[in-house]
Formats: structure tokens, C-alpha cells, sequence
């Protein structure tokens, strides 16, 4: 398993070294917009760059944040055998959500099975777009949060925002602020994304199931914050993934 597992690696060495050797974040402050409804602005400023995933472009847009420097999406969201069936990813392409919004650098990375397809089908301007395979995927996760274990099987199966996040460490950003992302969710899959439809938010305290990926976001942030990479939300979720002594001290101040 060893040998098949370095094999596979080395093919994807040459991929690994050119994005590794990216100057896009390095010593940058990155602002990483997830897909949850309301997302909390007060720590992001002009001078952050800022990070999309799958749909979030369509709210920076709305919410006038100006475009993302990277969109990262997963392969599903341009796979014609899937986008347009599985309800996540079709109520993005059937809406065109994305339709005429700047993506930026674009990067489809596969979590699954899916190859992918082409962007084109997001009707979305970009500027530049690169595939990033299953175990070129494992080795920028496993490699930044220094596990051997990391999006192998179900339990660890990091979200696409989840891989955001460890990818804008992995390209050395100086520190890392993410809003948008959320841990629970009402019973149901309610309030799963801004896009879909919703009647209002939980209250914080009134919370009866965890989402998807919620295991594998957890480790990745924890991971990263005790490495000591500088990493920070309002996100009441991850409050005890950012600081073993209590409620974290921000950075940045309030624009």
C-alpha cells in the first residue's frame, strides 16, 4: 500500500512543487468566504486577499467584496454526470449563480470519483484554470497539516472549504481568516448554504446536528492553529479549534 500510495506521488511530484513554489499568498493576508448564510464581515478589509469557494463568489459579489485572487471548486460542480443532478451542486448551475461573476485563478479539485469537466459550464469568467487530482489533493493536505492520514477514507474527508483553507497555508499566507463556514446545522440540512432556501438562522445555542465534513474542518483548523499558522473567524463553531486558553484574541482590527 506504501509503494502504490509513493508511486502515486511521484507522478504528482512536479504538480506539487509548482504550486508549492506559488508566490500567489506567500506572506499574505488571505480572507477565505465560505458558503453559509449571513457571514460575518467585521475582520475582512480590502487589504486581505480574498478566497472563494464553489458558489461564495456569487455572494462577495452581492455583497460587494470585490473578486477573488482563487476559486476553489470541487470536480462535481463541473461534472456534467453530476452537476446538474446532485441537489448541492445543480441548484449552482441551474440558477447560474456564477454567471458573468470574476472567479479569478480557478482551481477544481477532486474529492471523489469525479474527474470533473469543463468551467465553462459555471458561465463565469476566470482567469487562469488548473485541475487538482485526488492524490495531488492528498498530498498538499497531508503534507501542510504534517498527518499521513487525512482525506483517505469518508471519516476524514475534508470539505472543499476545509481544502481551502489547509491550500492558503500550504502557499505560505502570512495568516488566514475564513467566515462563511459553519460546523452545525438545524436537523434536516437546513441553512446549508446561502443559495438555498432558508426561513431563519439557528440560534447559536439551539444547534441538533453537525454538516458534513465537520470532522475532517475540525482537524484542519485545529491542526493548523496548534502548528501556530495564524488562523482566525468570529465563527463561534471553531472557537475551541483556535485557542487552547479561551475565547482567541483577534489581530485584526475592526475596519
Amino acid at each position: 500500500m506504501k509503494i502504490k500510495k509513493a508511486i502515486k506521488n511521484s507522478f504528482n511530484f512536479f504538480d506539487y512543487l509548482k504550486i508549492k513554489n506559488s508566490k500567489l499568498f506567500l506572506n499574505k493576508d488571505v480572507f477565505i468566504l465560505g458558503s453559509a448564510p449571513n457571514p460575518d464581515l467585521k475582520f475582512y478589509s480590502k487589504d486581505k486577499i480574498l478566497v472563494t469557494c464553489n458558489a461564495s463568489s456569487a455572494n462577495a459579489h452581492k455583497l460587494k467584496l470585490g473578486d477573488p485572487a482563487l476559486t476553489i471548486i470541487d470536480n462535481e460542480l463541473i461534472d456534467p454526470n453530476i452537476n446538474l443532478i446532485k441537489p448541492s451542486r445543480s441548484v449552482i448551475v441551474k440558477n447560474k449563480l456564477l454567471s458573468n461573476i470574476n472567479l479569478g485563478n480557478l482551481i477544481s479539485v477532486q474529492s471523489n470519483f469525479s474527474k470533473g469537466g469543463l468551467p465553462e459550464v459555471l458561465e463565469a469568467k476566470y482567469t487562469t484554470f488548473r485541475s487538482i487530482n485526488i492524490n495531488l489533493r492528498r498530498m498538499i493536505l497531508q503534507n501542510t497539516l504534517s498527518v499521513n492520514w487525512i482525506d483517505e477514507n469518508a471519516l476524514s474527508l475534508a470539505s472543499t472549504g476545509g481544502f481551502a483553507i489547509a491550500f492558503c497555508a500550504f502557499l505560505s499566507a502570512r495568516s488566514i481568516t475564513f467566515e462563511g463556514f459553519k460546523l452545525f446545522q438545524n436537523e434536516g440540512n437546513d441553512l446549508k448554504h446561502f443559495y438555498e432556501e432558508h426561513k431563519t438562522m439557528a440560534d447559536n445555542f439551539n444547534k441538533e446536528n453537525t454538516k458534513a465534513h465537520s470532522l475532517a474542518d475540525s482537524l484542519i483548523v485545529g491542526i493548523l492553529s496548534a502548528k501556530g499558522i495564524s488562523i482566525n473567524t468570529s465563527e463561534r463553531d471553531f472557537f475551541p479549534l483556535l485557542s487552547n486558553w479561551g475565547l482567541p484574541e483577534f489581530k485584526y482590527k475592526k475596519e
